[in-house]
Order: structure tokens, then sequence, then C-alpha cells
């Protein structure tokens, strides 16, 4: 393996390089082992989905320095691909509760609307899960302790820029 001259990065706009050196973590002189570009590539893409860029996708390139023999300059070549914005949430099986009852019981996901520019409709994995459990606490609360979100898929528009939200609920007894 070469030793670690540089680190070049490409594609960056939402984050700024010293921000995306930061998430590399690799240091001049150590040895670029290409199985710890995976744990590296994971981190990135982490915070992009955090900022709503679920496309990203991050390339690692390595070529020997001409100037330094036996050192490569690593090059980070990211697509960060669109933001993505929630554009609908629909739900299926429910019937004690509407869709606007379960859509307000989501505090941290929202669909994009044209007069809420002050707020994100930026999807995050993380806000979605703790959305799902707010979900069923309504239903608990109810007294539907056996309801449950029997599935989730999510879809993109042709664009891929908006994503679609389907919940499919099982409320119980």
């Amino acid at each position: 393996f070469d030793r670690l001259e540089r680190i070049d990065v490409e594609g960056n706009s939402e984050f700024d390089t010293e921000t995306i050196l930061g998430k590399v973590n690799l240091i001049k002189g150590q040895f670029l082992r290409p199985q710890s570009f995976d744990a590296i590539r994971k981190r990135l893409v982490t915070a992009y989905e955090e900022k709503g860029y679920m496309l990203v996708h991050v390339v690692f390139e390595t070529a020997p320095d001409s100037s330094a023999p036996g050192r490569s300059v690593l090059t980070v070549v990211i697509n960060e691909g669109p933001e993505v914005q929630v554009a609908a949430v629909t739900f299926s099986g429910n019937s004690r509760f509407d869709e606007g009852d379960l859509k307000g019981a989501m505090d941290e996901i929202s669909e994009k609307k044209w007069w809420k520019f002050w707020s994100s409709a930026n999807f995050d994995r993380k806000k979605f899960a703790k959305d799902s459990l707010a979900i069923l606490a309504l239903y608990h609360e109810s007294g539907y302790l056996d309801a449950e979100i029997i599935s989730d898929s999510m879809w993109y528009n042709e664009s891929r820029d908006e994503m679609f939200i389907h919940m499919n609920i099982d409320e119980g007894k």
C-alpha cells in the first residue's frame, strides 16, 4: 500500500472541503488501505443524508504523486445529487384516525408546501423513525395497543428530487 501524500475533494457544495476532510479523517503519511474507504464513505453518505441528499454517491480515486515516490494522492469524488424533499405522505389501513391526524403526529417529517418557505421538508431516516414511533404512540394512547406499521414504501419522482412515502397501518383490535 502507498502512503497518503494529500487529499483532494471534488464535487462538494453542500459541505466545505474542510468539513469533508474532517469526515475522511486520514493524515499525511498514513497507509492507504481500500478497506478503510467503506467506513469513510458511510460517514460521508450519512452526513449528506442528514442534509436531505439521499442520492449522494461517493467514489475514491488514488493516483501516484509524481513529486513523492511511494506516495499517493487520494481524490474524494462526490456526486451530491438533488436535495430530496418529501412531496407527500399517505396512509392505508387507518380508520380510527384520518390522514390529517396521522400527519399531525409526525413532528419531524413534513411535506413540501409552497407557503412553508421557512421550514425544510428534507427526508431524514432518523427523523422518520421517530415519527413512526409517534404515530404508534397516538394509537396506543387511544387504546389501540396492538397497532403497528406493517410496512412503509418510499419512492422518488422522475427527477429524483421529491420523495413520496406511504405507510400501511394495522390498527389492531
